[in-house]
């Protein structure tokens, strides 16, 4: 990627050599993918269910409609914090444990246990995709929190699956 190449050798430069800005990804882009932006660029910048022919745009509800289909909230996942169809995002400054509370929240949803001694969970099927833990790492950590919470490994084995996608992400290209 010319992209990369420019910044990999901006950021080997001398620092004195450095006293410009670094490359920016728009200037590498052909003509194609310049437009392809611009496209999604406008559709994005137009309010809500006012774009005709993109599904994209969400269609606006009055609030009698929105109470008429909607009269009750999901089902919580974890009382409090997660419900059915949500997504859970856990983000931090690194080191600080995260993979460990993620692998143990799994655990918890999984064998339908208290989180945190703080938060009900109901019983169901978890995924979790990681971004940065290798799979061998997730292999070595899992047993390790069923051991500390005592949970037997087959409660589990059919109900936690993992995704390590580190290395696998895709540019928006």
């Amino acid at each position: 990627m010319p992209w990369h190449d420019a910044v990999t050798a901006w950021a080997l430069s001398r620092i004195n050599e450095r006293l410009v800005r670094p490359p920016c990804p728009e200037e590498f882009l052909t003509l194609e993918q310049r437009h392809m932006m611009d496209v999604r660029e406008s559709v994005i910048d137009q309010p809500a269910g006012l774009v005709s022919g993109n599904s994209l745009a969400a269609p606006a509800k009055s609030v009698r409609q929105l109470l008429n289909e909607y009269p009750e909230l999901r089902r919580p996942v974890i009382h409090g914090l997660l419900r059915e169809g949500e997504t859970m995002n856990v983000i931090a400054s690194p080191k600080v444990g995260k993979s460990w509370l993620v692998v143990d929240l799994a655990l918890a949803v999984a064998t339908g246990s208290p989180w945190l001694e703080t938060y009900s969970t109901e019983r169901g099927d978890v995924l979790i995709i990681d971004n940065e833990l290798h799979s061998e790492t997730s292999a070595n950590r899992i047993p390790k929190v069923l051991n500390a919470r005592s949970f037997p490994l087959d409660e589990i084995a059919d109900r936690v699956f993992v995704a390590n996608v580190r290395g696998g992400l895709k540019d928006i290209f």
